[in-house]
């Protein structure tokens, strides 16, 4: 693909298809991850996929630990399942790209919450209901902690303890809820996008959806 005037193309690492996209000369200066020694470009405010991942999934930047021994972690299920504590028990074994566990139970690949909560409550009052994590930890596997829920009330949950991935928890999102709040006052005020877009280093259709709450609708 042969480059435009004045932009650069930008490889993406993200899976297995590679993405190339078109980027003005200054963003290159912001494209690199952020962790010591990673040459890759970032896709976010921080990091490149493959750190946010982790970093997502395990809470850590480091490299994923062994696979656990066959068995283990059906038998680490088996080990808490009645038990009465009222602090979350975290999943230590393989987690999903979400920060959700990850099982395999009778050849089906499943979530240990699920799970737990299925052996416990039993099978989902009503359809398209989902497991509810009271303390707000995707990794917890407390039976006290899980319940069946619809979505619409496991997304107010998830906002109340802070979970959601909406805002600036959005991996890809480059602006902040300070960042919109002003970018509308200043839209108000009556200057164009493209005069707002490098103070905050986006391009003015990232300003354009933000003013017109095509992104961040939640934000008043």
């Amino acid at each position: 693909m042969e480059a435009s005037r004045g932009r650069s193309p930008v490889k993406s690492d993200c899976g297995d298809n590679t993405i190339v996209a078109m980027l003005p000369k200054p963003y290159n200066l912001f494209m690199k991850c952020t962790v010591a020694d990673c040459e890759k470009q970032k896709r976010g405010k921080l990091y490149c996929c493959m750190h946010y991942m982790r970093l997502k999934r395990r809470g850590s930047l480091n490299p994923p630990p062994m696979r656990s021994a066959k068995g283990a972690p059906v038998e680490f299920l088996m080990q808490h399942l009645n038990s009465d504590s009222p602090d979350c028990i975290l999943w230590p074994f393989s987690i999903a790209p979400l920060g959700y566990g990850c099982i395999n139970y009778k050849g089906r690949t499943t979530s240990p919450h699920r799970l737990v909560c299925l052996w416990v409550h039993g099978k989902r009052p009503r359809r398209k209901m989902e497991v509810a994590h009271s303390c707000g930890i995707r990794k917890c596997v407390n039976q006290n902690h899980l319940r069946w829920a619809t979505r619409e009330e496991n997304q107010l949950e998830r906002a109340v303890h802070g979970t959601s991935n909406r805002g600036e928890r959005q991996w890809m999102s480059k602006l902040t809820r300070e960042n919109v709040i002003e970018i509308r006052r200043l839209s108000a005020a009556g200057l164009s996008s493209y005069e707002i877009g490098p103070r905050f280093n986006v391009g003015s259709k990232t300003i354009r959806d933000a003013v017109s709450q095509k992104t961040w609708a939640w934000l008043d």
